[in-house]
């Protein structure tokens, strides 16, 4: 139909619920990323530096890692940014989508459960990888220990074993 006088007829076809194509899709993308980074990262470093001021030895085990995953989920800073970063992680992944989607619905309902249970796998995914890994090391994840320090320590002397037994 075309349009005569004061009263303009809209195109049926085009429905209320459409969301309209985006002119650049790197924009979205790259904005995407950096959320859904920084949503994973930040509880990731708020757990590794609680874990890291737990352990007086220099080392962070498997043990120490634990009981500072619990402490950061029993307190109220450390849950606050889980579910900051879950959120973070929520509105990355619809930034991400947003060129690729064309309905409001998906954008506002699919996506964001999508990436809830994104977040779920991955955290699963993570905690099977540490548990690999603190089966192969013996449980020592990370040696903050560097030689740095005075004083010697047991694990000082294993490792100048270690070196002495490789050199000769």
């Amino acid at each position: 139909m075309e349009s005569q006088g004061i009263f303009e007829v809209k195109d049926e076809s085009a429905a209320w619920h459409r969301l309209k194509p985006v002119t650049a899709r790197w924009p979205w993308i790259t904005g995407g990323l950096i959320l859904q980074l920084a949503g994973v990262a930040a509880p990731a470093a708020y757990v590794i530096s609680k874990a890291h001021h737990e352990d007086v030895t220099g080392q962070i085990s498997k043990a120490t890692l634990t009981l500072a995953w619990r402490q950061a989920v029993h307190s109220h800073a450390g849950l606050a940014l889980m579910i900051a970063g879950s959120a973070l992680f929520v509105v990355g992944s619809m930034l991400l989508a947003r060129p690729f989607v064309r309905s409001y619905v998906t954008l506002f309902v699919a996506i964001p459960l999508a990436a809830l249970a994104g977040v779920l796998i991955l955290g699963a995914a993570a905690l099977i990888v540490a548990l690999l890994f603190a089966i192969l090391s013996g449980g020592d994840f990370f040696d903050f220990n560097s030689g740095g320090g005075g004083g010697s320590s047991g694990n000082a002397k294993k490792k100048k074993q270690d070196r002495e037994a490789l050199a000769g």
